[in-house]
């Protein structure tokens, strides 16, 4: 009898430990991808993907792109969001101990209507076109960390989203580059050169770029 009785609580032990241990690597968390681009969104669709060291989750959802993971185990997690046409996200997340959270992340368009064009002529003081191949430099103003928040992140990337670098043939140059519709701020910036003994540059510059709009940003060189 003081065997069976002994069996039984242990029994009850082991099934109140097991209970607390998997309320205690309990975390519900919810991602929402916003729209920052002109278009409509309705046909568009995402993977997102975390991976806890341990264990890997991934969802794929379509308009409108929220996706909730439930039961994830606490502590530091890898996210992924990968949406076509748009900048893939990459960031770490510390998930607490019983939590529910949720990151809204806003898409930055790389490829196809969405994206902004960036075309100008480069310039001499006298605002005639520059007639060699110079190097544009263009780097977003805004950190990555504008367009996530929600919860304990860091380690934030946006891929594309960092300084690019364009060749101006003969004077003139073109390129595509992320953007919202409440307009993104690159810092413009251009190779120096030299014309019958006078050295020319050029000091850097902004512009704001808008989601599926072209804008003109003419560089005028000082000597």
């Amino acid at each position: 009898m003081k065997k069976l009785f002994f069996l039984i609580i242990l029994a009850v032990c082991a099934f109140s430990c097991a209970n607390e241990n998997s309320l205690e690597n309990t975390c519900n968390y919810t991602l929402i991808l916003q729209e920052g681009y002109s278009t409509d969104s309705e046909n568009l669709s995402a993977v997102i993907s975390i991976n806890t060291g341990n264990v890997f989750f991934e969802k794929k959802t379509e308009f409108p792109l929220k996706a909730t993971f439930e039961a994830l185990p606490y502590g530091t997690a890898v996210v992924k969001v990968a949406c076509p046409g748009f900048c893939t996200v990459r960031y770490k997340i510390v998930l607490l101990e019983n939590s529910s959270v949720s990151t809204k992340i806003q898409l930055l368009p790389e490829s196809g209507e969405n994206v902004a064009i960036l075309k100008g002529k480069l310039k001499t003081p006298d605002l005639l076109t520059v007639n060699e191949n110079l190097k544009v430099i263009l780097t977003p103003v805004d950190s990555v960390e504008k367009f996530i928040e929600g919860g304990e992140i860091y380690d934030v990337n946006i891929d594309n989203f960092s300084r690019k670098d364009v060749i101006a043939v003969s004077g003139e140059y073109e390129t595509t580059l992320p953007a919202n519709t409440h307009g993104i701020k690159y810092a413009v910036n251009a190779d120096g050169f030299l014309h019958n003994g006078s050295a020319f540059e050029f000091k850097t510059d902004t512009v704001t770029l808008f989601s599926g709009k072209t804008s003109v940003k003419n560089l005028v060189y000082s000597e």
